[in-house]
């Protein structure tokens, strides 16, 4: 399984949002795309993801 994270903001805040969340510092993630990407990323798609809860940060909720 193939994951995306997409930041829309290009400021600090964000960029260091964005590299805790690939790092696994943020406990919480979520967001829709508000576009269409292709065929298998339609806008409205996203994710919700509480990493506290999960076992080995290995699954998510998706849409």
């Amino acid at each position: 399984m193939s994951t995306v994270l997409v930041s829309y903001e290009n400021n600090d805040d964000s960029m260091n949002a964005t590299a805790d969340a690939l790092n696994g510092k943020k406990t919480k993630i979520w967001g829709r795309l508000p576009v269409l990407v292709n065929d298998q990323l339609k806008a409205g798609m996203g994710m919700d993801l509480n990493t506290s809860s999960l076992p080995n940060n290995t699954t998510s909720k998706q849409q």
